[in-house]
């Protein structure tokens, strides 16, 4: 396991976000894109919980600079799909601050970005 992951909530059993958001401010200032590239490709971990952290860890990036996460628009529409909740309101948190500097990316997949949220609507 990496120092970086190590760094999530999940993996210092903390149940609060606090972690997740130093994280990402930390990766923005620095723009660290091989830290934030890490963070990205730890968005399809087998454990849900990492899966969510680093979701909400790139999401909360995109909030501060979108710029470091349209690399990943791709991802996070695949991540709409996910039976978590919690992961597919963080796709559509970053696809929603992507397409701030990348509107073409949401028209592009406009069909399956409008999909989950009945899908949630319906559950909720």
């Amino acid at each position: 396991m990496s120092d970086l992951l190590k760094r999530l909530a999940y993996l210092q059993t903390r149940r609060d976000r606090t972690p997740n958001l130093d994280l990402a401010r930390d990766l923005a200032a620095r723009n660290d894109k091989a830290g934030i590239r890490e963070i990205a490709e730890n968005m399809r971990s087998e454990n849900k919980n990492i899966q969510a952290d680093c979701v909400h860890v790139i999401y909360e990036i995109g909030i501060i600079d979108p710029k470091l996460i349209a690399p990943y628009a791709e991802d996070f529409v695949r991540l709409l799909k996910s039976k978590h909740g919690n992961v597919v309101g963080g796709a559509m948190t970053a696809l929603a601050e992507i397409a701030k500097i990348r509107p073409d990316i949401t028209f592009k997949h406009l069909e399956e970005i409008k999909s989950p949220r009945g899908r949630l609507r319906r559950h909720h």
